[in-house]
């Protein structure tokens, strides 16, 4: 059993309970990263993109609309042990190497979800993901407030023509990057290569570690992971009293 020390339990509301691929998610915690055999690929989300996956069964791809390159796409950092004839092979890491490469995407995704959820906006618009992602980088690349730049300001009309004001969007931003955590990353399963199409990732002509991504449209389907890896004490407690829940060694999950 799979257990960690924790004074930080996440809430567990009883609607979460009821989602129907919650007994799955638990399977796929208990297995966390897999074996190199099983496993083609790391991909790094959010918590809120697993609880996603507990309800329809599909982890969602990318909703930047603004590239075709990513519309409808999971990118993933390849176990180099399951492309032996890939032309990028030599970009790619072994298993225990590959599986870390993930994380940073993984808190960064947490951190636009984060960001979104807050100010009472789904991530699963590409309008309001890409403005996220615009916000939080630009909060992170230039000097001074970036809420001052000229840049940022289209973004700052469109959210305050739904309601949402400058201060409310300035206490999102700083939240998402000191509270949002780190997120999760999920195994694919060496399936996967025989039912979607794989191409090239993003930075297959930069001469560094390569990605790749599938081509799934609609989501890729829970019975294509193999596992889910909780970053951070707080995720994992999460899985872990999901987990006790399951099996009945916890009966009151509301506390």
């Amino acid at each position: 059993m799979r257990t960690i020390v924790s004074r930080h339990l996440s809430s567990i509301t009883p609607e979460l309970l009821d989602l129907p691929f919650l007994k799955r998610i638990c399977e796929l915690f208990e297995h966390g990263m897999g074996t190199s055999e099983d496993v083609i690929g790391f991909h790094g989300t959010s918590l809120l993109s697993t609880i996603h996956l507990m309800q329809s069964g599909k982890l969602l791809p990318s909703v930047a609309q603004g590239s075709a390159n990513h519309l409808g796409f999971l990118y993933f950092f390849p176990n180099k042990d399951a492309f032996p004839n890939h032309p990028l092979r030599d970009s790619f890491l072994p298993f225990a190497e590959a599986a870390k490469l993930p994380c940073g995407y993984a808190h960064d995704s947490t951190r636009k979800h984060y960001f979104l959820r807050e100010l009472g906006l789904d991530p699963s618009v590409s309008e309001n993901y890409l403005s996220a992602a615009y916000l939080l980088d630009i909060d992170m690349m230039l000097p001074g407030d970036p809420f001052a730049h000229s840049a940022y300001q289209p973004l700052r009309a469109r959210l305050n023509s739904i309601g949402i004001s400058d201060e409310m969007i300035k206490k999102a931003a700083q939240d998402a990057w000191r509270r949002a955590g780190k997120g999760v990353v999920v195994t694919l399963h060496k399936d996967c290569l025989g039912r979607f199409e794989v191409s090239d990732g993003d930075d297959a002509d930069t001469g560094l570690m390569s990605d790749l991504k599938l081509r799934v449209p609609d989501g890729l389907p829970i019975e294509f992971l193999t596992g889910i890896e909780p970053l951070g004490d707080e995720k994992f407690m999460f899985f872990e009293r999901l987990q006790g829940i399951i099996e009945g060694r916890i009966t009151n999950p509301c506390t």
